[in-house]
């Protein structure tokens, strides 16, 4: 499994060198896809360990839980989170997650812009119709 990400990576910077990508994109998409395939990696590590210690018949002491066993849980189960916060580092991500953020914000406290009361009125006219 860990092959296959590594020959995804390997293909997508082989693709994407091209003519026609500007290096900024390249960059991005590449980081956006090593980023990822790493991160499944590491979140999934868990699941990994847990079937090399079954298949191979590994006897872990069920009383008590290795400290090691507590944090590949813990991130297993944080990956959805793990994820977005990585993305945190791209600025057109955290635009639209500050954008989305105050629309939000907007629409719970009532608040209007005009971007809103445009859109409202947009509503209106379509409700008529």
């Amino acid at each position: 499994m860990f092959l296959l990400g590594l020959y995804s990576i390997f293909e997508a910077y082989r693709v994407l060198s091209k003519p026609g990508i500007s290096g900024a994109a390249r960059t991005l998409i590449l980081r956006r896809h090593a980023t990822g395939i790493l991160v499944f990696f590491v979140c999934n590590f868990y699941v990994y360990a847990f079937t090399i210690f079954k298949c191979y018949d590994i006897n872990l002491d069920v009383t008590t839980t290795p400290l090691w066993q507590i944090g590949l849980k813990a991130v297993y189960l944080s990956q959805g989170l793990i994820g977005p916060i990585i993305r945190c580092n791209e600025e057109a991500f955290r635009a639209t997650v500050w954008s989305t953020i105050k629309s939000d914000f907007r629409y719970i406290f009532n608040l209007s812009d005009s971007a809103s009361e445009e859109y409202n009125n947009i509503l209106q006219l379509n409700n008529k119709i």
